[in-house]
C-alpha cells in the first residue's frame, strides 16, 4: 500500500489533471481539431485509468475519503470548476462495492 502522503498527491494530481481536460474545450487558439480530440481523448484516458488506481491504492472506501476535501461535491464543482460527471469519477472510490450490500 501507498503511504496516504503520496496518495493524497496522486489525488491532486488527478483533479488537475480534471481541470486541465476542461480547459482543453475552452481555449480560444484554434488549433487543428484532430490533434485536438487526440490530446482530449489522451487525457480523458488517463485521468480515468489514474482515478481506478487511486481507488484501488486506498486501503478501503474509508481512507479514499479521507483524502477529500470537506464536502468533496459542493467544493470541486464551485470551487474547482469541475463539471458533475468528473467530480462523480473522482468521488467513486469512497463508494463501497455493490457486493458488500448483499
Amino acid at each position: 500500500q501507498i503511504f496516504s502522503a503520496p496518495l493524497a498527491l496522486a489525488l491532486t494530481f488527478n483533479i488537475l489533471l480534471a481541470q486541465n481536460i476542461q480547459g482543453l474545450l475552452y481555449r480560444k487558439e484554434a488549433r487543428e481539431l484532430k490533434f485536438e480530440s487526440a490530446v482530449f481523448d489522451r487525457l480523458k484516458g488517463l485521468f480515468i485509468q489514474f482515478n481506478q488506481f487511486i481507488s484501488k491504492e486506498a486501503a478501503s472506501p474509508e481512507q479514499h475519503d479521507s483524502l477529500l476535501p470537506y464536502e468533496p461535491v459542493v467544493r470541486m464543482v464551485k470551487q474547482y470548476k469541475l463539471p458533475p460527471e468528473i467530480v462523480f469519477h473522482i468521488i467513486s472510490g469512497t463508494f463501497k462495492p455493490l457486493y458488500e450490500y448483499t
